[in-house]
């Protein structure tokens, strides 16, 4: 192995997640071998296996040692350590690693280093002999802004170290617990905020532990904390077995990130250090930030964590009371954590990584690293296509619980709609989906909101969509930013590729629902973050109007009773759970499913109902709505749907 320099504000071993994140990268470096330039309160430090040397015997001692390899991770911390390095001049090679977008940073705190700093970064970038960054993401802006290719390498943990840990106690308070920095440009007004939920919170008993540094802005932030009641405030642990058994004995662990536009433009594709140790703990997570934050995205999609994507206090109670109430539901959530955290396992990544800068060092050619696999298929790579713009994010946000304690009625497409008092609906907030305009011919209201994420039928009728949306400028109409197609293909359809963009066309981030097969993790009550894939359309809508804030929903036209019609054919795989395919495209106009024979007519393809699937899925929204104390009232005329108690249309509208 090559005598490695490595270059970093931070100390490897510190109690900072940087601290951590170097001790596991470059632990099982030979001692001998490595040495680290870092700074502490700005005086560059060397600290080797012979101790440490700062002042002016620091080149020497940085000479004598002979670097083969620099590993640098500079930031607006290191201006003192680039001037060593610079002062050195060493002709070894040069590895750079980017874990923020801290040019981004400095564009807001010290808009007058902006440009010094951007042209030191892109000096450094363009001598180096590899560039690694955190997250796909990071590697795409930094690659688009620099024009050089970065790798991705995060955060990996040893999984036996976590082993045997000690969870926590059966009995006490549920324990939320914190351990980072509380930064202006990180997390600590998100902290600051969760302390006040749990304060409030008096339906649970529970708490909030904080371990920080207790200096710079964490004194701040700790200040305003010390004294409510509920939250303690601890220093960082002493060793890395002390902060292991601190994350495994949490009831939750905690996640947290500010939501001004300075942190979400410097953290947009970060990905936090914590976060590999926090799976291997096992435990669930509370995690609290904006939704276009890398981070945020790769815990929405582990399953692992309760993601709030708003910093309202009324969600934040609501995530601390379901946390700290449902034990179930955190036994889920851990599941999901330990599961998600092979993914990051010291073996899998580090090795190779070892042996790329092995190789670099004596000029050889090696492999690029691609990170943990989990987070390079979980991270969208192409963030044009598989996420919401900002001004599709900006839409949901202003309709977050903009009816707050209203009615609204959710109309399914079944034949009960021609038996149903239609209109009564005449000066409702109306939800509706898919092929809804074929019955306008017959109803005066049109849909306020509309809905359709199905991979058959949007690309079948987006012609039709278009139309109802250019017509109905005072409708708004909700869509998935990529459709799965069920054909066994794996593919997914950007829908942006489909329908027309449209002032009235919001897309949203589409979820799988984990762990699936539970109630948990099956009903989003933030649209914002995402809405959960449904087993039915009625269920997009019922989070969209969960969303809104809507304290009651009537449902009508939601029959759940399904027949294919021997005229149907039948393709694809298998449907979970039965015997017929997947795929499914009629031939005559006998639907006898919708409030009319041509909703599936001849030559519509639709999918196979799984109407087993549906009624589990109504089962888990009704477990979390009656949580939130959202009423949900079966108008349907007949029908199969027993889950939510029955009444009139006309006496759930009285």
């Amino acid at each position: 192995m090559p005598r490695l320099l490595l270059v970093d504000a931070s100390a490897m071993g510190g109690p900072s997640a940087t601290g951590h994140f170097l001790a596991t990268r470059f632990d099982s470096w030979p001692a001998e071998l490595r040495c680290q330039l870092w700074a502490d309160a700005g005086e560059p430090t060397l600290t080797s296996s012979a101790g440490a040397v700062t002042g002016d015997a620091l080149q020497g001692a940085i000479e004598d040692f002979a670097p083969e390899l620099v590993f640098a991770r500079p930031d607006a911390r290191s201006a003192a350590l680039l001037d060593v390095l610079d002062a050195l001049d060493l002709r070894v090679p040069l590895v750079v690693e980017v874990v923020d977008d801290w040019i981004a940073r400095l564009e807001v705190e010290q808009p007058d280093a902006v440009e010094r700093w951007a042209d030191r970064l892109r000096s450094l970038i363009e001598r180096s002999d590899a560039c690694f960054a955190i997250s796909p993401e990071l590697a795409a802006t930094l690659k688009d802004r620099y024009g050089t290719p970065f790798d991705v390498i995060s955060n990996v943990v040893r999984l036996a170290d976590w082993d045997g840990l000690a969870g926590p106690p059966e009995s006490g308070p549920i324990s939320f617990r914190f351990s980072g920095q509380l930064a202006y440009r990180k997390g600590g007004s998100t902290v600051a905020a969760i302390a006040l939920g749990v304060q409030g919170a008096t339906n649970v008993d529970a708490e909030l532990v904080v371990r920080s540094a207790g200096a710079g802005h964490d004194a701040t932030y700790l200040a305003g904390l010390d004294g409510l009641s509920r939250i303690r405030i601890e220093p960082y642990a002493d060793t890395e077995a002390d902060y292991r058994a601190y994350l495994a004995g949490a009831g939750a662990n905690v996640v947290a990130f500010n939501f001004d536009s300075a942190t979400r433009g410097y953290l947009a594709g970060s990905f936090a250090n914590r976060i590999p140790e926090l799976l291997a703990a096992g435990r669930p997570i509370l995690a609290v930030g904006p939704p276009d934050l890398a981070s945020i995205r790769f815990l929405q999609r582990s399953g692992a964590a309760h993601v709030v994507t708003s910093p309202d206090a009324v969600e934040l109670h609501r995530a601390i009371s379901l946390l700290a109430s449902d034990g179930e539901y955190r036994a889920e959530l851990a599941a999901a954590a330990k599961e998600t955290a092979t993914a990051f396992e010291w073996e899998s990544t580090v090795p190779a990584f070892h042996e790329r800068l092995r190789a670099i060092a004596h000029g050889e050619t090696s492999e690029p690293i691609h990170g943990p696999r989990s987070l390079v298929r979980s991270s969208p790579q192409t963030p044009t296509t598989s996420l919401p713009s900002p001004a599709d994010l900006d839409r949901l946000r202003a309709l977050r619980n903009a009816h707050a304690g209203e009615t609204c009625v959710v109309v399914g497409n079944g034949p009960s709609l021609n038996d149903t008092p239609l209109e009564l609906l005449d000066d409702e907030v109306v939800f509706a989906s898919n092929a809804i305009f074929l019955l306008f011919d017959e109803v005066d209201w049109r849909p306020t909101y509309y809905a359709s994420v199905d991979s058959r039928f949007l690309p079948d009728r987006h012609d039709d969509v278009d139309q109802l949306l250019r017509t109905h400028p005072q409708m708004t109409g909700f869509f998935p930013t990529m459709l799965e197609l069920h054909d066994g293909s794996g593919d997914v359809v950007p829908v942006r590729q489909l329908l027309e963009d449209q002032p009235n066309r919001v897309l949203f981030l589409s979820q799988h629902r984990k762990p699936a097969g539970t109630h948990t993790g099956a009903f989003s009550l933030d649209a914002v973050g995402g809405l959960i894939q449904p087993s039915t359309v009625t269920i997009t809508l019922m989070q969209l109007a969960a969303h809104m804030g809507f304290a009651r929903i009537v449902l009508i036209g939601c029959d759940t009773s399904y027949s294919i019609p021997d005229t149907v054919e039948i393709s694809g795989p298998k449907a979970e759970g039965h015997d017929e395919g997947m795929l499914l495209t009629s031939t005559a106009d006998d639907d006898v499913n919708h409030f009319r024979p041509d909703y599936f007519g001849a030559g519509r393809a639709w999918h196979h109902p799984k109407v087993d699937h549906m009624i589990r899925h109504y089962e888990a929204a009704k477990t979390v709505l009656d949580l939130q104390g959202v009423e949900v009232i079966n108008a349907t005329v007949g029908g199969a749907l027993e889950v939510f108690p029955r009444m009139s249309l006309a006496d759930a509208l009285g």
